[in-house]
């Protein structure tokens, strides 16, 4: 009975943030010139909880090869949809890099690592339908914001996650070159010290006994599986975090930098919002990361065309 209070409450205040996230998005959206292909599925049979949708270049069919975007949303894993997340990254599109959302199956009716492996397929499936779309198939990235954090950075750890590669399209690729995490949950054991309401509101999302939970728990931690394989990442992170400390991403850059894979943090300065800053939206945001993707996705790069990254120290600092 307390877990399920607890899962109630801790549900209600994500879904809160959440409505807020959302309504940064609208405010700062912007029209672009742009084809939009919706609701595709990329599991035979999967329903709208394994659709995506893409958006493209409106010159996209005569344009070179496109590097991906996989924008993954959040919503605590439990909620949240497709469309949440592509206004985050869709400035990325007149550059020239397809921006594709994604949809995943959602606890409590699918546990982990249910989400993981359906990103893993959405990923198999654009590479296996590359020549439809003209994607570029060895430049994909992967951008997601809380959950979806969790879910981009996980994925980018590559090699670590190839067990969670289960399904159709398997002689397909479902690593990525580049990632962008906001905000992003990183190791579900710290996190529990840290805030263990959260997670004793998630205990059920891992099946299994309680050894069972324990490895899944670490397999499902970024922090714990970065490799050599691991893809450079840009993490962002506001100081005043209500729901996942920015521990969380100083946890994940300390490995990747004692890894030696290219990384860069940026902790946003508090009193804008915290889990949803508003400086997530800002100029300075915006473009720091379009500039990431172009440096990793965009072969080749042209430094000629790229703008300096102002970084006003009012909005964050590293």
């Amino acid at each position: 009975m307390v877990n399920k209070l607890i899962f109630f409450v801790a549900s209600v205040f994500q879904r809160t943030v959440l409505a807020l996230c959302l309504f940064s998005i609208i405010l700062c959206s912007v029209a672009l010139a742009e084809v939009c292909i919706t609701n595709i599925p990329y599991v035979k049979d999967g329903g709208k909880r394994q659709q995506l949708d893409i958006y493209l270049p409106d010159n996209y069919k005569t344009m070179k090869p496109l590097p991906v975007i996989i924008a993954i949303h959040g919503g605590g894993w439990t909620d949240g949809n497709k469309e949440d997340a592509v206004g985050w990254v869709r400035q990325c599109v007149p550059v020239g890099i397809a921006v594709v959302g994604v949809n995943y199956r959602l606890q409590p009716d699918f546990k982990m690592p249910a989400q993981i492996i359906d990103c893993k397929s959405a990923v198999r499936w654009l590479r296996a339908y590359a020549k439809e779309y003209n994607f570029d198939t060895e430049h994909f990235g992967a951008w997601g914001h809380s959950a979806g954090g969790h879910l981009s950075a996980l994925l980018g750890t590559n090699e670590a996650t190839k067990e969670f590669d289960v399904g159709e399209n398997l002689d397909q690729s479902s690593t990525v070159q580049a990632v962008a995490a906001y905000a992003a949950p990183t190791n579900f054991e710290t996190l529990a010290k840290e805030v263990p309401w959260i997670v004793m509101s998630y205990s059920g999302a891992f099946g299994g006994n309680f050894r069972e939970k324990f490895v899944l728990m670490r397999k499902m931690s970024p922090a714990l599986q970065v490799n050599k394989s691991t893809a450079p990442m840009l993490l962002v992170h506001a100081e005043d975090d209500e729901l996942v400390p920015f521990s969380q991403s100083q946890e994940l850059y300390d490995v990747l930098q004692k890894n030696q894979i290219e990384s860069r943090l940026i902790k946003l300065t508090s009193g804008n919002g915290g889990h949803c800053s508003k400086s997530f939206n800002s100029n300075e945001i915006q473009e720091i990361v379009k500039q990431f993707f172009e440096k990793h996705l965009i072969v080749p790069a042209d430094p000629k065309k790229r703008k300096p990254i102002p970084t006003h120290l009012n909005v964050l600092h590293e």
